[in-house]
């Protein structure tokens, strides 16, 4: 008698572990994708923070507030990566800018998203005023943590 074992995986068992792996990474994908937006939503927070600060210093010194990025320091098109970093329009994640309601003494400041952050349609745009309104364009309730 003649006994072969046979070795290797059968098309049954390799097409299991291949289907184990389908729903592994269907329900996987999602969480990681929202943990990258709020992450990028996270720097948008601190650089929004930032300029206030910058803002808040410029008033001291000049009794009004700018809408100059300029004129705090940063270019007049000011894009932010995701390590908050300044970049180009292709690798940005939000583009900061300055506004004012016509007066010199409020300002807004809003983070537009970019590219991949599109995708952020719960929280959509944050927004800070110079009173410490923080706002955000989408309908989410935690954007601002």
């Amino acid at each position: 008698m003649n006994s072969q074992k046979s070795a290797g995986f059968s098309f049954i068992e390799l097409m299991v572990v291949v289907a184990i792996i389908a729903i592994l990474f269907g329900l996987a994908l999602p969480s990681y994708r929202e943990y990258v937006l709020r992450a990028n939503r996270s720097v948008a927070q601190a650089e929004l923070l930032e300029m206030a600060g910058r803002q808040e210093q410029y008033f001291v010194n000049n009794k009004t507030y700018t809408t100059s990025l300029a004129a705090l320091g940063y270019p007049a098109t000011y894009y932010v990566n995701r390590e908050g970093a300044q970049t180009t329009s292709a690798l940005a994640v939000y583009q900061m800018t300055i506004s004012n309601a016509g007066t010199a003494t409020s300002f807004s400041l809003t983070a537009t998203r970019r590219n991949a952050q599109t995708e952020d349609t719960d929280c959509g745009n944050l927004t800070l005023d110079n009173l410490g309104n923080k706002t955000a364009s989408g309908s989410g309730d935690r954007c601002w943590g």
